[in-house]
């Protein structure tokens, strides 16, 4: 049986962190301005060799699985808003410029660089074959 992922069920390892009095003594000392109360229990589907590499950072890092995902979570949304930004910064960036060249140009419209190339080829064709328009 496959899950949603595609992968086999016996690849997959459901695995859900509560946090004891130790997780909460470690999570405190690694994030401040966190509450407990602030935060919201969520059942994660994990590959068991995700779940094995977080388990060995925690331990490396002294800080529990929950906060080391919480951590990752946070810096994926913030690369994701990025990401989001550098495009609407480019499209604003290139409305910019369009507004640059249409005033340069007094308001005429941009030319149709397909159909100019389309009348250029034309234009060549008939030179090549002694033809005048």
């Amino acid at each position: 049986m496959k899950n949603g992922l595609g992968h086999s069920v016996n690849e997959t390892v459901f695995v859900r962190v509560a946090l004891t009095h130790a997780h909460v003594g470690v999570y405190n000392s690694a994030i401040s301005g966190v509450r407990m109360e602030n935060l919201q229990r969520v059942n994660l589907l994990l590959e068991k060799r995700q779940r094995e590499a977080l388990e060995k950072l925690a331990r490396q890092h002294n800080r529990s699985v929950s906060d080391l995902v919480r951590e990752y979570i946070t810096a994926g949304l913030r690369e994701d808003n990025s990401q989001q930004r550098e495009r609407l910064l480019a499209l604003e960036n290139a409305r910019a410029f369009k507004v640059r060249v249409m005033k340069r140009r007094k308001r005429k419209p941009v030319a149709n660089t397909v159909k100019v190339m389309e009348r250029m080829r034309e234009e060549r064709v008939n030179e090549l074959l002694g033809r005048r328009r």
